[in-house]
């Protein structure tokens, strides 16, 4: 049996988005994976995304990533997509004959705290 893991990674090689992960633990551990994000539809069509906050705007969306069996992502890690950050929250590998397939993921936009700083009148 050929190895199917090689040939989609070659597939998502040749037709994925180009995206960068992150180790959460080792910040300075990145790698370039490409994959497929597909935003997660709701059962009643409405979108929740851009919720409102103390700070503006928040993208409260959750998309689907796709993506090769390796590197193996860990919830808490980051993927950089489409100059955007996100969050892995769940993760989960396909396997085959107990041999890994691809991967797919969770994840959300990612909210980076920044000081918020009153103007005086």
């Amino acid at each position: 049996m050929a190895d199917m893991s090689a040939r989609i990674t070659a597939i998502l090689n040749k037709l994925g988005m180009k995206m960068e992960y992150w180790k959460r633990s080792d910040k300075s551990a990145s790698a370039t994976i490409y994959g497929v994000l597909q935003p997660l539809l709701y059962k009643n069509k409405l979108y929740v995304e851009m919720q409102p906050s103390a700070i503006g705007p928040v993208d409260d969306g959750c998309y689907l990533y796709l993506g090769p069996a390796k590197p193996r992502l860990q919830v808490e890690d980051f993927i950089y997509a489409k100059g955007k950050k996100f969050v892995v929250q769940r993760y989960e590998r396909v396997y085959l004959s107990s041999k890994p397939l691809y991967s797919w993921a969770i994840i959300r936009p990612s909210i980076t705290t920044q000081t918020l700083v009153e103007e005086d009148d």
